[in-house]
């Protein structure tokens, strides 16, 4: 009976595959939909790149020297007296590029013979600025052609992932899949269908085809016995088959994360320029982001906010946390505004409590084990300082209990310095996050006679083992 109703191409099981493959390549997608959407804002403001300075020189000299001789009465003589007279202009022209401003004092000896100095500054000068906006219109269009393309290869990479995730997850032998079934028959639980995969030689996920009511908790311990994993069910939809519902199977996170915040505005300001994420991903894993954009009001909180909403897309269309902090960065140091931002990027593993640690021109993180502290400082500037900034990812492995801190520099600078931090928090009952945060916003607010002087915001979270 098994082996017909796997082999049979029309089967249930089949059906809903191939649609699944297809409903995971249209999110994906549109993820990255999102992603250049939002690119746009930044294209308008790019500006980098320079021409050949030699041959721009060389091009507005012979321009000038056209202008200002070819109708002048005096050419013939000042060409056959000074047969360096080409080269005069050129040096003009260089001096003006350089300085970007010109008198009578860097008119080159060669051309001094020239009745109208005035003539050939004010000339000079007005090519020179043309050129000026030319090359910045230039460079703004060089550099968006420039995002584009590295976006686009980036995209690619990321089908290109996606693709290859596929062939790395493969259905198991389907005599395991009927011994399950008949270990589930013995129990009274009976399914229609199952499918089993595995990735890298492991469990990786279990979907079932059963009528509603069906006792999941059974399922739930057969495939945690069989497998020596903590299995669970993720969800259940209505199948294509009105009759049946597909329940979908994985690995269950081993640990749960509580979390407490508290953020506060500088005084008298009506916008906060700290911004932060806590988003579910995919397999178990959480992120965790604090962006503090540069200087306080509602530009800084404009800046954080588009930083946060492009690194959560990117998060969730599955790019490497070094390439989207890399495209983010590119992205901020090109716009034509000074615009950067701090940033903390943690990346927590639920089922292994690995966490990867970004740290862009924030203020150091604390993490609190047990009878000692782990400070971990950045080794970066802040997003959208440098264009050629590469981020350090620091992988961490959590200890249940474990409490992490972030802040933003309205908090931290408050403190004098880390031992001063690390005091505080030694003193703090580690117990209500929430309780965590507003305490070291406090203290810190105590240290300057009760005013806010910058966006203070405390991030504050424990790694505890989940409660079967």
């Amino acid at each position: 009976y098994f082996n017909k109703l796997f082999i049979n191409k029309d089967n249930i099981i089949d059906n809903y595959l191939k649609n699944a493959e297809k409903n995971i390549m249209q999110k994906k997608l549109k993820y990255i939909s999102d992603i250049f959407i939002k690119m746009q804002e930044y294209y308008r403001k790019m500006t980098i790149g320079k021409l050949d300075y030699d041959e721009v020189k060389n091009v507005i000299a012979e321009r000038l020297y056209k202008k200002t001789c070819n109708n002048c009465e005096k050419c013939n003589y000042c060409t056959r007296k000074n047969k360096d007279l080409m080269n005069g202009f050129r040096e003009l022209v260089g001096s003006a590029l350089q300085k970007r401003k010109i008198s009578v004092v860097d008119i080159p000896q060669t051309i001094t013979t020239c009745g109208k100095p005035n003539m050939i500054l004010s000339e000079t000068m007005q090519e020179v600025n043309e050129f000026f906006r030319y090359e910045n219109l230039t460079n703004q269009e060089d550099m968006s052609k420039m995002l584009i393309g590295e976006q686009l290869c980036g995209a690619g990479n990321l089908i290109s992932s996606v693709s290859n995730s596929f062939k790395d997850i493969s259905r198991v032998n389907t005599k395991i899949e009927q011994k399950i079934v008949k270990n589930l028959n013995f129990l009274d639980v009976f399914i229609k269908d199952i499918a089993i995969f595995e990735k890298g030689g492991a469990f990786y996920s279990a979907i079932i085809f059963a009528k509603e009511n069906i006792e999941i908790l059974r399922i739930e311990e057969e495939l945690s016995k069989y497998f020596s994993k903590n299995i669970h069910l993720i969800k259940q939809i209505q199948s294509f088959y009105p009759e049946y519902l597909v329940y979908s199977f994985a690995i269950d996170s081993t640990y749960d994360i509580l979390i407490g915040k508290a953020t506060y505005t500088k005084t008298g300001s009506d916008a906060s320029g700290d911004k932060y994420s806590i988003l579910p991903l995919e397999n178990e894993k959480l992120l965790i982001a604090l962006s503090d954009g540069r200087g306080s009001g509602s530009f800084a909180e404009n800046i954080s906010e588009i930083t946060l909403s492009l690194i959560e897309s990117f998060y969730n269309a599955g790019f490497d946390s070094k390439d989207i902090v890399l495209a983010v960065n590119k992205m901020m140091s090109s716009a034509s505004t000074e615009q950067f931002s701090a940033m903390d990027i943690c990346v927590i593993d639920l089922v292994s409590a690995k966490m990867n640690l970004i740290k862009m021109g924030s203020t150091p993180t604390i993490i609190k084990r047990e009878n000692e502290i782990l400070i971990i400082e950045s080794k970066n500037l802040p997003l959208g300082i440098i264009q050629d900034a590469r981020p350090e990812v620091e992988e961490i492995y959590l200890k249940s209990g474990d409490v992490v801190i972030l802040s933003s520099d309205g908090v931290y600078d408050s403190f004098d310095g880390n031992d001063n931090y690390k005091d505080v928090i030694n003193s703090e009952k580690l117990v209500n996050m929430n309780m965590v945060c507003e305490n070291l916003i406090e203290e810190a607010t105590k240290r300057t006679d009760g005013a806010y002087m910058d966006d203070m915001t405390v991030i504050a979270f424990k790694i505890i083992i989940k409660s079967k």
